[in-house]
């Protein structure tokens, strides 16, 4: 590379120095440097390459600190390589060979997954000091002007912070660290900040679900921007060395890929929970020059204790895994957590709504686990009554278990009312309070809101299919259905759901295919086998309906309201009506869609059933 010029470092404020790049132009902050570099470290063509990456990271961070003169081959073979003292260049080309290497691989980076990157990190031929500079590979027409102040940033990141961000995306945070079982750390600060970014008035947060669908990609965040119509995205790295972490974050302008803000932080672990506030800090206050009237909201009340903290983002890990298994580890995790640190509202709240939703999808026995749940929120909401998700949690209870209809509708109301940017809080209000109470159409509202918060939700998109199956809109929920599938085959409530509207059309081949499948990716539970027991008896199958009731009364929690749909269903109304009265006497959550199922359709006329509506406070 012509025209470089040796790296330098001036003497500024630690948040504004500054590394030369090319002669011609204005220097790089440190701060975008360090970074790219950690951008670079976490691709995927430095994914298998550790010794590259060791190279690449010594020479930049001694670059860095001013120490680019001493990038001699024989530091660098002892330091990077561990060849010995007696080291001598001349009969050993290991630098050498190492070094070209890089080049080429950091040519490959540039020209794929980092061909949008604003900053560029090279090895000049004949030298192991790197160059750092910004390119322009914006369109001349597009390009705007260099603001020249000394914080490095470009007149589109001051525009951009003048106007005020709208809208924004937290893409998972990559885990560095050298145990790859530190993931869940780096996916719970994730969600720690995407959760922080959320209670910002005025700022549309892209919800985890979501954000999480790019895990794992090479990403081009303009593309990442058209798709989810955010105007920027925070991305960043987590690395973990015993007690300390190092992390890097980024905030990028998604139009044009600029540079609008990064820090990188050295700290203790313990220390967690200020860099997520600081981050969340520095991102609001880019938002409040267009929301002149908002305040800065209260502050989470996280658990200060390390190793409480260390298990409520090990819980909320494996709760977002999605599955049976998921779900009984973090609760698990989430219930040592509040074990050990009993003054945490966050992770109280989050215990709430586990075991609630154990209840719900017939995994646990609800007098046991509804009672837990209420225990969990109660506490929450004495530690911290601002605390949106332990609304929604106090409603999901009062809806699904007390039937305080009145209640719940309270808590809700309350939860949206502290932080409607929560795309859970508009699902649950919608799923389990509107829905249920035949306001159909509201609950699509609030699930649409919720999409648009979180467009990818598997969750949502299931969500939308069953609210439309029991507002008979069924070409609409088999629509809904198979996009569903189509964006994760091994989602089992996509198949279930879908395979209520097949079976409410009478497309009862397809319904029993969806059912089968719902089963057999859900490991038998009671939910997808009592949807099952529905498809069967809806094909004319008695027998083999029969003997989805014996499979459903194998498991350790018997669901009472599976059991009685299906001998609904298959025509035994006694049996169905006996099932029905166990399911009141244990408060079965299932029995909140009594008005709106179609299973109900041959008990409606028994006085029995009017007397169950009228018990579950439905009428």
């Amino acid at each position: 590379m012509s025209g470089t010029r040796a790296l330098e470092q001036w003497d500024l404020p630690a948040d504004n120095r500054l590394v030369s790049h090319q002669a011609s132009d204005a220097p790089v902050a440190v701060e975008f440097v360090e970074a790219q570099l950690e951008k670079i470290a976490s691709s995927r063509a430095f994914s298998t390459a550790d010794r590259l990456r060791h190279f690449l990271r010594f020479v930049v961070e001694q670059s860095i600190r001013g120490q680019a003169a001493a990038l001699k081959e024989w530091v660098i073979g002892v330091q990077v390589f561990d060849r010995g003292k007696s080291f001598d260049p001349r009969l050993d080309a290991i630098v050498r060979v190492e070094a070209g290497r890089l080049r080429a691989k950091l040519a490959d980076y540039y020209r794929i997954e980092g061909r949008h990157d604003r900053v560029w990190i090279e090895l000049p031929k004949g030298a192991y000091a790197p160059v750092f500079r910004e390119r322009n590979f914006i369109p001349s027409d597009a390009e705007p002007m260099r603001n020249e102040h000394s914080n490095g940033l470009t007149a589109t990141a001051d525009t951009l912070a003048t106007s005020g961000l709208s809208s924004i995306v937290v893409l998972p945070f990559v885990n560095l660290s050298i145990d790859p079982e530190n993931e869940y750390f780096s996916d719970g600060l994730t969600e720690e900040v995407i959760n922080a970014l959320a209670r910002i008035p005025g700022l549309r947060v892209i919800a985890r679900s979501t954000a999480f669908r790019y895990k794992g990609q090479a990403q081009d965040v303009r593309r990442v921007g058209a798709e989810l119509h955010v105007t920027a995205a925070l991305e960043g790295s987590v690395r973990r060395m015993g007690t300390r972490i190092r992390i890097t974050a980024q905030l990028i302008e998604t139009a044009n890929c600029f540079h609008i803000w990064s820090n990188t932080y050295e700290r203790e672990v313990k220390d967690i929970l200020a860099i997520q506030q600081e981050i969340a800090d520095n991102i609001r206050g880019m938002v409040r020059v267009q929301f002149p009237n908002s305040s800065r909201p209260p502050e989470r009340n996280s658990s200060s204790n390390v190793e409480a903290y260390d298990l409520y983002l090990r819980g909320i890990y494996f709760e977002g895994k999605r599955s049976v298994e998921g779900f009984a580890k973090g609760l698990e995790y989430l219930q040592n957590s509040a074990n050990i640190d009993v003054s945490c509202s966050p992770t109280f709240a989050r215990l709430a709504s586990s075991y609630t939703l154990q209840a719900a999808y017939g995994l646990a026995d609800p007098t046991v686990a509804m009672t837990r749940a209420r225990q969990a929120v109660t506490r929450a909401l004495e530690i911290d009554d601002n605390l949106a998700e332990a609304h929604a949690s106090s409603g999901c209870i009062n809806a699904l278990y007390s039937w305080n209809w009145a209640a719940a509708d309270r808590d809700f109301r309350r939860a949206l009312e502290l932080n409607s940017g929560v795309p859970e809080v508009h699902h649950r209000y919608a799923f389990f309070y509107l829905a249920p109470t035949g306001r159909g159409e509201e609950a699509l509202s609030h699930i649409q809101q919720a999409k648009n918060l979180d467009p990818m939700s598997l969750v949502l998109h299931a969500a939308e299919c069953a609210v439309l199956v029991w507002g008979r809109q069924l070409e609409a929920a088999i629509e809904r259905g198979c996009k569903t599938v189509e964006l994760e085959p091994t989602y089992y409530p996509g198949h279930m759901y879908l395979s209520w509207a097949y079976r409410r059309c009478g497309m009862r081949t397809q319904a029993i295919e969806r059912a089968e499948e719902a089963v057999r990716l859900s490991a038998g539970t009671p939910l997808s086998l009592g949807g099952l027991g529905l498809a069967y008896a809806a094909a004319g199958k008695s027998d083999e309906a029969r003997k989805v009731l014996e499979q459903i009364q194998q498991r350790p929690y018997i669901a009472s309201t599976s059991i009685a749909s299906i001998y609904a269903a298959i025509g035994e109304i006694e049996e169905a009506l006996k099932w029905l009265e166990r399911a009141r006497q244990e408060r079965s959550p299932g029995l909140v869609y009594l008005r709106v199922a179609s299973w109900n359709e041959r008990v409606r006329s028994d006085p029995r059933f009017d007397e169950l509506v009228r018990a579950v406070g439905l009428c």
